[in-house]
């Protein structure tokens, strides 16, 4: 849950997964290294665009002060 909803900035990224869960898992993970210690990054979900296993996530990130 978001600390800050006035903090915030959403964006969306791209992984391979198994399973709607395992790629929200990665996204939030790549999510935070991407960002630097200050950030919570919040999947708000994912969605597969190919067999494969691709999945396009969006997130939440947040910024604490």
């Amino acid at each position: 849950m978001l600390q800050d909803p006035e903090n915030f900035q959403e964006f969306t990224i791209v992984v391979r997964a198994k399973n709607e869960a395992e790629a929200r898992t990665k996204a939030e993970v790549e999510a935070e290294k991407l960002c630097d210690a200050k950030t919570i990054a919040v999947s708000i979900g994912c969605q597969r665009k190919t067999k494969s296993g691709k999945f396009v996530c969006t997130l939440r990130i947040e910024t604490r002060p």
